[in-house]
């Protein structure tokens, strides 16, 4: 079981760091989504990387949306199928405990906090990055 753990650890590192590369060459729409798909990787693994081959991963002709736009008149599906709107907010609040829990254990270890305040701390956290 360590030997898979550690496995399917350093795939999705490995993993994040490709996605991170490819997010840098080819521009998401949303620019969060260039740090979503990567802390992606490092919970969903291969999982997560085929979603973004499938439909996270933008064409190279396709221009950054503008931080200035109002949203409320956006459409947010952006023409794709609902599912997918669905497994990208998912994915997005998955990046954002992930995250949190990579803020909030390193601190629960460094000030010697015990189990049960690093996990309140873990979610308090996620609440506000989410």
């Amino acid at each position: 079981m360590n030997i898979i753990a550690i496995v399917m650890l350093l795939s999705g590192v490995l993993l994040g760091i490709w996605v991170y590369i490819d997010t840098q060459k080819n521009i998401q729409s949303m620019p969060i989504m260039g740090i979503v798909w990567p802390l992606t990787m490092l919970w969903a693994s291969w999982i997560g990387f085929i979603a973004y081959i499938a439909f996270g991963r933008q064409k190279q002709n396709h221009k950054p949306m503008d931080p200035n736009m109002d949203m409320s008149s956006m459409k947010m599906g952006l023409g794709r199928p609902k599912w997918q709107g669905v497994a990208l907010s998912t994915l997005h609040c998955g990046a954002g405990c992930v995250l949190a829990d990579i803020i909030g254990e390193s601190a629960a270890r460094e000030f010697g906090l015990s189990l049960y305040v690093g996990w309140s701390l873990d979610y308090v956290l996620a609440l506000i990055i989410t």
